[in-house]
């Protein structure tokens, strides 16, 4: 069912997944909903289609009716460096991240991200070129995490959204 229409760019993710599964963002091409699409359905059946909005992602957390954590989170990337091919990075990348964090891996969002972009992962990317592997920074495949300040503002209204709720603990 929908609730209005939908514009481009696009989100087309699993019904059924968590951190990020199976999540193809910014999608601008008829050929790319097309694979997103039949990708995420053969592999987890119902699929979700939105609207994709950029910008910064941001996860919070309330604990009975109070703000008591935001956490800014990045997509895993890396940033290349003008000799090594994106399998080289991500396989330098994964050395260096810490055990709570999956390692970053070229499945088809993360191919999908980079022929857009015209490159593989055979590829070398030019010094200081991002290359986003994640279309969502979820807790295990975010590169960073900080707590960026919240205005009072902010956060009386986050806190007052799930007061309507029957939730004591709740995020979004």
């Amino acid at each position: 069912m929908g609730v209005g229409p939908l514009r481009l760019p696009l989100v087309v993710k699993p019904f059924n997944a968590s951190q990020g599964r199976g999540v193809h963002i910014g999608i601008e091409t008829r050929e790319r909903f097309i694979e997103a699409f039949t990708s995420v359905g053969e592999q987890y059946g119902e699929v979700l289609v939105e609207n994709f909005l950029p910008g910064t992602e941001h996860r919070a957390l309330v604990v009975d009716n109070s703000l008591v954590a935001v956490t800014r989170r990045v997509p895993a990337h890396v940033v290349g460096d003008g000799a090594s091919t994106v399998e080289e990075l991500i396989a330098a990348k994964n050395r260096r991240r810490g055990l709570i964090h999956k390692p970053l891996r070229t499945d088809d969002s993360a191919r999908a991200n980079l022929q857009q972009d015209g490159l593989s992962p055979a590829s070398v990317p030019p010094r200081a070129r991002l290359l986003i592997f994640a279309g969502r920074a979820t807790f295990t495949r975010a590169e960073t995490r900080s707590t960026p300040p919240m205005s009072s503002t902010t956060a009386s209204a986050s806190s007052s959204r799930k007061q309507h709720e029957p939730y004591r603990v709740c995020g979004w």
